[in-house]
């Protein structure tokens, strides 16, 4: 499929080829793409619901859509959307949503993140749920790009293909631990953007290795090595959580010297959190490792604003009914 640079979405989504034989062909594919599209944008959630949005909408899809045999109705509109390529309609979309992003001035965050849907578990044990990977556009709130996964465990394969679609130039890129991945790092950098990604378990030696320096950073009172730091606190309902910020640069870490797999890797943050919730007290630590240079301020607003796809998008997704243009709609 030829890359666009247009942002407007006819030209993107008049690329998917029509399935349809030609006798068939009441109303343009282009008109029931875009009515579609706009219908689900707009959190239309039924076939019932999108011809509804489209009718109550005539005047203004007529300025720009042909719509010689007026508006389709919900079973055509449902018929024909089984009917396309599902990848063709990913790629078109995914580079309209990307098209969009290169007209926004200043640094763009992209927060990448997965999630089971709620009421998808299928058979009488309930053991397999469609699981979601986003990519998140912090600044704008919207969904850059999803793609469906029948297991967590592929994961790394849906957000491999998630950043083989999207347009990174300039962006930083947030992903939880499962996107911990020396080979998303390497994409993330040759597309021109940079990387912050959570640093656990999964990349046991890497992890073990930072957090035995950070905590002999700790006993030795903040002066084993330099570093850049950042403090934040929030108190409300009862519950005060106090967030330090130690951001540090990688070429201190001369026991990191042999972690040359991860393109362009600069900086390793720790979070060191303590939350006091009705007189009991947690604490926790979290590390990140980053192409940028080591800012505690600058890393930790993108760790916090990681957590907006939580907040904002999977809250919407654990409560609403999506229809789902993807390799799972059946």
């Amino acid at each position: 499929m030829q890359e666009k640079d247009s942002i407007s979405l006819i030209e993107h989504l008049s690329i998917i080829k029509d399935p349809r034989i030609e006798r068939t062909k009441k109303h343009k594919l282009i008109d029931i793409l875009i009515i579609t599209v706009c219908a689900v944008i707009c959190r239309n959630d039924t076939w019932n619901d999108i011809e509804d949005f489209a009718l109550e909408n005539e005047e203004w899809f007529s300025r720009f859509l042909d719509l010689d045999n007026g508006i389709p109705s919900h079973d055509t509109i449902a018929r024909v959307i089984s009917l396309i390529n599902p990848k063709e309609f990913e790629r078109a979309f995914y580079q309209w949503t990307s098209s969009i992003k290169t007209i926004l001035n200043g640094e763009h965050h992209i927060a990448i993140d997965g999630k089971s849907l709620r009421g998808t578990l299928k058979g009488e044990h309930k053991t397999s749920a469609l699981n979601l990977i986003h990519a998140w556009s912090v600044n704008n709130n919207v969904v850059l790009a999803q793609n469906a996964t029948g297991t967590k465990t592929n994961e790394i394969t849906s957000i491999s293909e998630l950043l083989s679609y999207l347009e990174l130039k300039g962006c930083i890129v947030s992903i939880d631990a499962i996107g911990c991945q020396s080979e998303f790092a390497e994409k993330i950098r040759k597309k021109d953007g940079d990387y912050v990604l959570a640093l656990k378990g999964n990349q046991k030696i890497l992890h073990d290795k930072v957090d035995r320096i950070f905590h002999d950073f700790l006993e030795r009172n903040h002066t084993s090595i330099p570093y850049d730091q950042y403090h934040t606190e929030e108190k409300g309902h009862g519950r005060n959580e106090k967030r330090s910020y130690y951001s540090f640069s990688k070429n201190i870490f001369s026991e990191l010297d042999d972690e040359i797999v991860w393109m362009d890797f600069k900086s390793v943050t720790a979070v060191h959190s303590t939350r006091e919730i009705k007189g009991q007290f947690q604490s926790e630590i979290r590390y990140f490792i980053s192409s940028l240079k080591n800012d505690a301020a600058k890393i930790g607003k993108y760790i916090r604003e990681h957590w907006h796809i939580e907040n904002k998008l999977h809250w919407s997704l654990r409560n609403r009914n999506c229809i789902l243009l993807c390799n799972s709609c059946s």
